[in-house]
């Protein structure tokens, strides 16, 4: 379907959440029951005990590759990585 994305249809929870159960469903026809995906924050899941991680940008991937241990976004991401680890 197309849409208009000067009406800011685009530009709505409701949008983002409708793409997020999409691309859920069908991730998930192709993934083995053991890796499925679930598009609900770790909050609605009900899990509590695991920090929720971040989003690491293709450019900062470039940036550590280049020289590893560069950017604050990764050491952050890091940090929760290791974190979270010992929860599991």
């Amino acid at each position: 379907q197309r849409v208009n994305i000067e009406d800011g249809s685009l530009n709505t929870k409701e949008f983002l959440q409708e793409l997020r159960q999409s691309w859920q469903d069908t991730a998930n026809k192709y993934l083995d029951p053991d890796h499925q995906i679930d598009c609900r924050s770790l909050e609605a899941q009900g899990i509590t005990d695991r920090e929720p991680d971040i989003h690491i940008s293709p450019t900062v991937l470039v940036m550590e590759a280049k020289n590893p241990g560069s950017t604050e976004k990764m050491k952050k991401h890091n940090e929760i990585k290791e974190r979270n680890s010992w929860i599991r």
